[in-house]
């Protein structure tokens, strides 16, 4: 499918994967336009961090055999980042397990490489070298180049239709935060908006996204306001504790404005906890009353609920995670959920879905971004190249994105539902 002329293109969605597809394509002389729901400055820090390259071994190779890597994320600022930043931390490979009194149960030293990064040095990193005009940003805009096309990031604009206006037209029908409607003509238009896609909703509406029966607590701290006993445990080790109806993972991210240097960085916590329908919706309901479907954002917790979560955390885990948990000042909560699509292009090639937008994986794969970073990489050898037909695009990454997601879907009923084999199995002494 590659074409020399330049295509008018419109990414619905303004995060991690857009910014991927729209670096992609601009790069290759199209005209890009990123339609963003939130308001400008809104899609601030999120207080999360990113595995750099998943650590599942099978999951590693078989990026191998769609790019050129086990990272596809290390694979695209390779190629593509202009600003010389660096970006992530790297971790030993070991992984750790700790028993519930804090000691440590088993080490596993890994089979692929491991790094860690935070959504807020990603997108920053994006936006410098997409468009460079990140008001929140700390990481300067990136020069263009020759044969570069035009990158426009308009926010508070949300998508309602998508039209097939014939030939290689779509109409892109949208509207801002006030009700005014307006649209706009393309010859591409990609989803990238997330796993409760609005592309997604109008192509292919029933494709659901389902609460999976448990959530991700989320939140880090930094590393300097430890005490030197959770620091001689932790060190810079990838670690976990699994007990019965749950588990935590920690591991460290760059720190404020991407700092990597020690005592700079952060300690990222996520700690998964069951609960019922009812329960989430409770626990989703936010310092306003509003009920949030999926998510709840830093600053938007209840205190009671926050402070109950903290007292959980101080009778059932370990003391380096309950002190991490404890330490978290504006925790935010994820609902893990599941979703997928069964078509990734429509429209006779006019519109695609990509990342979580066409799949939502479990983050127990660490495999969310980098399927983002994937896809991205591959649009280059559809539109670029010719290496692939956009239909194989299609074909291939559906079937990955089928596999992905149901092996994170038995890693994480393994670890909420079932007896994981490193599961501390002990009661707490002081519940």
């Amino acid at each position: 499918m590659a074409n020399s002329e330049p295509k008018k293109i419109i990414i619905v969605g303004g995060s991690l994967g857009g910014l991927f597809a729209g670096i992609v394509l601009f790069r290759l002389g199209h005209d890009v336009t990123i339609l963003e729901r939130t308001q400008s400055g809104t899609l601030i820090d999120q207080g999360a961090g990113i595995s750099i390259s998943t650590v599942v071994p099978s999951i590693y190779e078989s990026f191998k055999s769609l790019t050129s890597s086990g990272s596809p994320i290390l694979e695209f600022f390779n190629e593509y980042d202009r600003t010389g930043t660096q970006y992530y931390v790297n971790l030993p490979d070991a992984m750790q397990f700790l028993k519930r009194d804090g000691s440590v149960k088993a080490t596993i030293t890994g089979k692929v490489p491991n790094a860690s990064t935070s959504w807020g040095l990603l997108y920053s990193l994006l936006r410098a070298n997409f468009d460079g005009r990140y008001e929140e940003g700390f990481i300067a805009g990136a020069e263009g180049r020759e044969g570069d096309g035009k990158a426009e990031y308009r926010t508070g604009l949300r998508v309602c239709e998508i039209e097939d206006a014939g030939s290689d037209q779509v109409n892109v029908h949208y509207e801002d935060n006030s009700g005014k409607k307006s649209f706009t003509e393309a010859n591409l238009v990609i989803g990238a908006d997330g796993p409760s896609s609005s592309v997604k909703k109008l192509m292919q509406p029933e494709a659901e996204r389902t609460y999976s029966g448990y959530v991700a607590w989320r939140g880090m701290v930094r590393e300097d306001l430890l005490s030197k006993e959770t620091e001689n445990i932790l060190k810079d080790n990838l670690t976990f504790f699994y007990y019965k109806g749950g588990h935590v993972v920690i591991y460290k991210i760059p720190g404020l404005n991407g700092s990597t240097s020690k005592g700079e960085r952060y300690a990222n916590i996520v700690w998964y906890t069951n609960h019922t329908p009812s329960e989430l919706q409770d626990i989703l309901t936010s310092t306003s009353g509003k009920i949030h479907t999926f998510s709840l954002g830093i600053g938007k917790i209840r205190p009671e609920i926050r402070d109950r979560q903290r007292l959980i955390a101080s009778s059932i885990l370990p003391a380096p995670a309950a002190e991490i948990f404890q330490k978290v000042e504006q925790p935010f909560i994820q609902a893990i959920t599941d979703t997928i699509a069964s078509k990734a292009v429509f429209m006779n090639g006019k519109v695609m879905l990509m990342g979580d937008a066409l799949a939502g994986l479990r983050t127990h794969t660490a495999s969310g971004t980098s399927q983002a970073a994937m896809h991205a990489l591959m649009l280059e050898k559809v539109f670029e190249s010719g290496e692939i037909e956009l239909g194989e695009w299609d074909e291939k990454v559906l079937e990955w994105a089928a596999w992905v997601q149901k092996m994170g879907v038995q890693m994480g009923n393994l670890a909420q539902f079932g007896e994981h084999p490193q599961a501390d199995l002990t009661s707490p002494s002081n519940l």
